[in-house]
């Protein structure tokens, strides 16, 4: 028998974001909607699980020649199946009953209701200016899954004793904070928290290990059985500088939803999140929501400002045959290493600066009207009246966690130096965020400190 071990963990995972785990496909409700069960609730697909597993481990350091030998590999008419199987992340409902099959929920249920009407997120494409990029029509929207939803998901890897430590490191990957599934991971979402492991390692060369594998079903509902089995935690040392904020608005704020309600024409976006007493979760009452996408694009946009300031590139005074485009956006050199790039050919890339967005009590809010006013006669235009629902200063401030892979920063001090001017900018005031700051809003205070080294 050449693999004569089977390697099984059970996961209990939460969302520590929200999750945007889509179909590729549109509908009449978002451009990209997640993807579900039999029973219309969300459901991560066992591919995305692997296929992030895989990436991760290979940037971790794993060799390629053992991970084809994990995960399996094609070249030509060379090739070998997978040794590892990734189950779906099915959804934990009410009481901790994990909805696996076709289930008849009941119809009346608060809970299970949510799920049918996920939030929607408005998105829309930047310029090189840091605006909206109307000439094009950039505007697109995702659904996503509430923060705080729990699923389960079992791996098993068939391998022997040589596979011990790779098994290991498998199982430390899934519980890093860089370990994110979905799209949007650089822009907020997809980020796991493990709630809890049961492993179990059997040999199928002892009889009573074998009689265990053989008894032991393939439910999700049921548990590994208890005496073979362990709950684990791991951490894994990681390789980032981790950004530490706490800001305190000015004054007034406004992340907006992009529509407004019957009282206003624009309002901040809010969003519920799941919280989990025991096996018991509710939807509490909605929250402020800081969408991380906000909170990156201003820093990207700054912070290639302070690049090309501290490198000598100004407007009036670039090299000959450059425009601005050369030296902004992604073709900025401390953009391209820290955000990334969408380019379809051998330069694109995924950013090494990951956000989470942030959540926070609703507190008190302030309608204020305002008239749009004629450039050229500097009176108020007939029927341009308008107004906004802003957020007030809450009471505690807001807490902010930047990860930035280290390796961004190697090669060009300047990039570093560039962002650290950036989070300088914020918690001085001089950087706002979200809408309306040329109106006076999203000036925020405070301070930052980097933790390096994290483990």
């Amino acid at each position: 028998m050449k693999y004569h071990i089977r390697y099984i963990a059970r996961f209990l995972i939460q969302a520590d974001t929200p999750l945007a785990v889509g179909t590729g496909n549109k509908n009449l409700i978002s451009d990209s909607p997640v993807a579900v069960d039999a029973n219309g609730l969300p459901v991560i697909p066992g591919t995305s699980l692997c296929g992030v597993l895989r990436h991760s481990l290979q940037a971790n350091g794993l060799s390629s020649k053992s991970i084809n030998s994990i995960f399996g590999f094609q070249e030509d008419e060379k090739g070998e199946g997978s040794r590892l199987v990734v189950s779906d992340g099915v959804l934990v409902g009410r009481e901790g009953q994990v909805i696996e099959g076709i289930k008849e929920l009941e119809p009346d249920n608060e809970f299970y209701k949510h799920f049918f009407n996920l939030p929607v997120r408005q998105h829309c494409g930047i310029t090189h200016r840091g605006v909206a990029d109307t000439d094009n029509h950039v505007k697109f929207d995702e659904q996503v899954v509430y923060k705080g939803t729990r699923f389960v998901f079992e791996l098993e890897l068939a391998g022997d004793d040589t596979d011990k430590d790779k098994w290991q490191q498998i199982i430390s990957t899934i519980g890093s904070p860089l370990y994110r599934i979905g799209s949007g991971t650089r822009k907020g979402f997809g980020a796991l928290k493990i709630e809890g492991v049961e492993e179990i390692v059997c040999d199928l060369k002892k009889p009573d290990e074998l009689q265990t594998y053989l008894n032991r079903s393939s439910s999700l509902a049921t548990h590994i059985p208890a005496e073979s089995s362990t709950s684990v935690g791991y951490t894994t040392p990681l390789d980032i500088t981790t950004y530490s904020l706490q800001l305190t608005p000015d004054d007034f704020f406004m992340f907006g939803s992009g529509y407004g309600d019957q009282a206003v024409d624009m309002r901040p976006v809010y969003e519920k999140i799941i919280e989990w007493d025991g096996n018991t979760p509710e939807f509490n009452d909605e929250k402020t929501l800081i969408p991380a996408t906000s909170v990156k694009g201003a820093i990207s946009h700054r912070t290639a400002y302070h690049y090309n300031y501290l490198t000598g590139i100004h407007a009036d005074k670039l090299p000959a045959g450059k425009t601005p485009k050369n030296f902004t956006g992604e073709n900025n050199k401390a953009v391209y290493a820290l955000f990334g790039s969408a380019r379809k050919d051998d330069k694109g890339r995924r950013g090494k600066v990951i956000f989470s967005d942030i959540f926070q009590s609703k507190g008190q809010t302030k309608i204020l009207n305002h008239v749009a006013i004629d450039r050229f006669t500097g009176g108020a235009l007939d029927g341009a009246l308008f107004s906004e629902r802003v957020s007030a200063a809450p009471a505690e401030p807001f807490a902010l966690t930047i990860m930035v892979e280290q390796s961004s920063f190697q090669g060009d001090d300047n990039i570093q130096k560039a962002f650290e001017m950036t989070l300088d900018d914020i918690t001085t005031g001089m950087l706002p965020l979200g809408g309306g700051v040329m109106r006076g809003h999203g000036v925020f205070s405070g301070t930052w400190k980097k933790d390096e080294g994290v483990e």
